[in-house]
């Protein structure tokens, strides 16, 4: 209970010094200026579009169910975002819900593509084994299980303590590991095959 209490305040700091860089501040910026200000970017696309774009990324994983979205009202109880969403808008029906939450899930993709153009920038992207997807899967595994233990929905991990190692993946990045794909693998190498799976 207590490294359960340690590990999520180590991550808040993580996130909390992210949102504070000059590189997470500049990508804040910039997509605020590319998909809210004037006629967004994701304007054309219809939700289901949006949604299998996202969905796409991570279709591979049992762990990652795409269940979710059929609990989004419940969802929105946990959730700061959805909650100030309804405080400012009142009532929303699920698919307000659900479309707010595609929308945002192709910010944080194009946050991601963003990274990804920097870290080629700067030498940081493995020719045959990078971290960058793994850990994208990763995070989202973390996440769905949060969600689902939040609702009263069942674990798709067979371990109560995986979703904590996924997260060790994101602060292993966040930390600045030289290598975190394989200090997380080496750390973890039962869910490091089903992760590749």
């Amino acid at each position: 209970m207590l490294e359960e209490f340690l590990q999520n305040y180590r991550q808040r700091r993580a996130i909390k010094s992210w949102r504070k860089s000059i590189l997470g501040q500049t990508l804040a910026r910039h997509s605020r200026e590319y998909f809210y200000e004037g006629e967004t970017r994701l304007s054309g696309f219809s939700e289901k579009s949006k949604q299998k774009l996202i969905s796409d990324f991570y279709a591979d994983s049992p762990y990652i169910s795409g269940e979710l979205h059929a609990h989004i009202q419940k969802l929105s109880e946990y959730n700061e975002e959805l909650k100030e969403l309804k405080w400012t808008h009142g009532d929303l029906s699920d698919d307000d819900l659900i479309s707010f939450c595609n929308g945002r899930s192709a910010v944080f993709l194009y946050y991601v593509n963003g990274w990804n153009i920097v870290r080629a920038e700067c030498n940081d992207v493995g020719e045959t084994k990078d971290w960058l997807r793994p850990f994208i899967k990763s995070s989202l595994i973390w996440e769905e299980g949060l969600c689902r233990g939040n609702i009263g929905l069942p674990s798709l991990l067979s371990d109560s303590l995986d979703s904590l190692r996924h997260i060790a993946f994101t602060n292993m990045v966040v930390n600045g590991h030289a290598n975190p794909f394989y200090e997380w693998e080496k750390a973890n190498p039962k869910l490091a095959e089903q992760n590749r799976s």
